[in-house]
């Protein structure tokens, strides 16, 4: 990571947190504007290709003709040094990669990540944007369940925006040869040929396959048989795969991945409408509220403590209309087979930390798995890949990384830092910390095990023992 502590203008480097073929991306601190941002720059080896900082220096004049919620914002392009540099929005969350880690998605939220990225397509393409390269690692869900789509490194311009602009030595077309990654790619890319806005609507279909199957259509790990797959076969049946799934939304993903151009959708747009059709359909048919019960006062406590065992809950005021006095009652967040235990709320109160584990209420070593969640209707996801003995997890301010208490010998309380950017270990934060407490973004409050009570001071905006 040779860039890490550098600036590059005004930009500080903070850390490493996206890595591609041709770019590496960074989070860094804009000191004039004092916020978080992303720097991608070319990998070393790049550096004395012209040809990739071509591609590079339109990705960013490609971006520049974008503005829409569910696309990356585009906030600056310069050089430092003789190194090239895109400077755009930070986007905290997971990379849809990481979602399907936890497992397939339910049709409902597939639905309206689908209607998302159908509604960004839509505007790309009505800029004449083509992108080429749409997969979940290029597809982010903020903290406040956004899409967004990242990455525009081998996107290009259709033909006619080609034709209509008069700056066409500035915007390059796409460069010949086959580009894209395999599995997403439709078979008029994986043939080189030249391909319109309804390549993209095909590798849409196969990330709307994904999301809900764990599964890509064609996934056969040897090229030539892949190859043949996307080419000559038909995807298998969704509900064959998933037989919870609505026969109108496997009719959206299988139209979506026609062979023929001709016979799938003809524009985002009208992919989009679909989406929405059927989004609103099932809320109206199938979503409907929970009925709520209050706990009896007898015998509360020890129903509270089975409940507690396997879910992690949210208590909410409510009126009680016979007396006019306030009540309490409970909305299910969670749905384990084992505990979920130690939640901790962001500051914004949008997502909630815990530790799911294999024991019972009151599970005396806290072993377990870092998990979260937005509230509160936001699919759990799990952060950490090993178990620990952890004690204590807490939330940067700005709800990006998470912080937790592992317990590694009889004085050995360790702080470990973790991004909920998805696909990330845990790295140690503070030795022989525990509880920290965010003051601000530079200070901390934490303890020790023999010398109480401390505030420390960052050196830099996340780090405050670097």
């Amino acid at each position: 990571m040779p860039y890490l502590g550098q600036r590059f203008g005004r930009y500080r480097i903070e850390e490493e947190i996206g890595a591609g073929g041709m770019g590496v991306v960074y989070r860094a601190y804009d000191e004039k504007l004092e916020r978080d941002l992303a720097i991608k720059v070319l990998t070393p080896g790049a550096l004395n290709d012209e040809a990739a900082r071509k591609r590079f220096r339109n990705e960013a004049r490609i971006l520049s003709r974008l503005n829409h919620p569910c696309i990356q914002t585009i906030h600056d392009f310069d050089a430092f040094e003789g190194q090239d540099y895109l400077v755009s929005e930070l986007v905290p969350g997971l990379s849809l990669d990481a979602h399907l880690r936890s497992g397939a998605v339910p049709e409902k939220e597939v639905v309206h990540l689908g209607f998302q990225l159908a509604q960004g397509l839509a505007a790309a393409h009505m800029a004449g944007v083509l992108h080429r390269d749409l997969k979940p690692a290029n597809l982010r869900v903020t903290i406040d369940g956004r899409l967004k789509i990242l990455d525009f490194g081998l996107a290009t311009l259709s033909r006619d925006a080609v034709l209509t602009l008069s700056t066409t030595q500035t915007m390059a077309t796409a460069p010949s040869g086959i580009a894209g990654t395999l599995p997403y790619m439709s078979p008029e890319q994986l043939l080189g040929e030249e391909v319109d806005h309804r390549s993209d609507i095909y590798s849409a279909g196969v990330v709307l396959f994904e999301l809900a199957t764990q599964r890509l259509p064609f996934n056969d790990s040897l090229v030539p048989k892949l190859t043949n797959a996307i080419l000559h076969q038909a995807p298998p049946a969704l509900k064959g795969l998933a037989p919870k799934l609505s026969i109108e939304f496997e009719h959206i993903v299988l139209k979506c991945l026609e062979k023929d151009p001709e016979l799938r959708y003809q524009s985002a747009k009208e992919l989009a409408t679909d989406l929405r059709r059927l989004e609103a359909t099932s809320s109206t048919v199938t979503v409907a509220p929970t009925p709520q019960k209050r706990l009896p006062v007898v015998g509360a406590a020890a129903v509270g403590a089975l409940i507690v065992a396997a879910f992690l809950l949210w208590p909410r005021l409510t009126r009680n209309e016979s007396e006019g006095t306030p009540s309490l009652r409970w909305e299910q967040l969670t749905n384990f087979d084992d505990s979920a235990e130690i939640p901790t709320l962001s500051r914004d109160g949008k997502l909630v930390a815990f530790l799911r584990g294999p024991g019972g209420f009151g599970n005396s070593t806290n072993m377990g798995q870092i998990w979260f969640k937005s509230l509160p209707e936001g699919e759990p996801f799990q952060l950490t890949k090993t178990p620990f003995r952890k004690q204590t997890i807490s939330f940067a301010q700005d709800s990006s990384r998470v912080y937790f208490t592992q317990i590694e010998g009889p004085f050995a309380w360790n702080t470990y830092e973790l991004p909920l950017l998805g696909g990330q270990e845990p790295k140690l934060f503070m030795a022989n910390a525990t509880g920290l407490s965010w003051i601000s973004s530079d200070r901390v409050l934490f303890s020790t095990i023999r010398a109480g009570i401390h505030m420390k001071l960052s050196t830099s905006n996340a780090q405050p023992d670097r």
